[in-house]
């Protein structure tokens, strides 16, 4: 149950090598939580689905090991926290356009300058930016974006933001 306070319900998971290491990592931004697993530490895949828990806005966090009713161990390694560098995107303007639109996100912590960073429409990356602040994007919308509803996200030194927002693309055709 995604509450403060809600017991753990053991889940299995399938992924990557069949066996360790693995680096983990888990993204809070906001009140949605979502949990990668990598085999080298460099490419991400994200398991299950982005959850979204109700929290305050500091938490305590922790790790632990089990052994499925067995005695185990585990080495942590590597460990290190993150606070406030996740891109969060709080609004989009507008919501629906074609080709070449110019869209406005704003959010926290996008950096400035741009950089390596980059804007996706539903995965394809914005053709151009004409403006990027820690708090505020504007891009334009890629030609090559298929037509439907899809997620916007901002990645920032390959951290990518929430995904909950969503952008509908259109492509008008004029008959007459």
């Amino acid at each position: 149950m995604p509450t403060t306070g809600a017991s753990y319900v053991p889940q299995t998971l399938s992924f990557g090598p069949a066996t360790p290491p693995y680096w983990l990592q888990l993204v809070r931004a906001g009140n949605v939580f979502t949990a990668y697993v990598s085999s080298d530490g460099v490419a991400w895949t994200q398991i299950g689905t982005a959850t979204t828990v109700t929290m305050a806005q500091s938490a305590y966090i922790g790790l632990a090991v089990t052994g499925e009713g067995a005695l185990d161990s585990a080495t942590f390694d590597n460990v290190s926290l993150t606070a406030g560098t996740t891109p969060y995107i709080s609004g989009l303007s507008p919501l629906v356009g074609g080709a070449g639109t110019p869209v406005t996100i704003v959010g926290s912590n996008f950096g400035s300058p741009q950089g390596t960073s980059t804007v996706k429409f539903n995965g394809i990356s914005a053709t151009s930016i004409s403006s990027w602040t820690p708090t505020q994007i504007i891009a334009n919308l890629p030609s090559t974006a298929p037509a439907g509803t899809g997620p916007v996200t901002v990645t920032v030194n390959s951290i990518t933001s929430n995904s909950n927002l969503s952008f509908t693309t259109i492509h008008p055709v004029v008959t007459t």
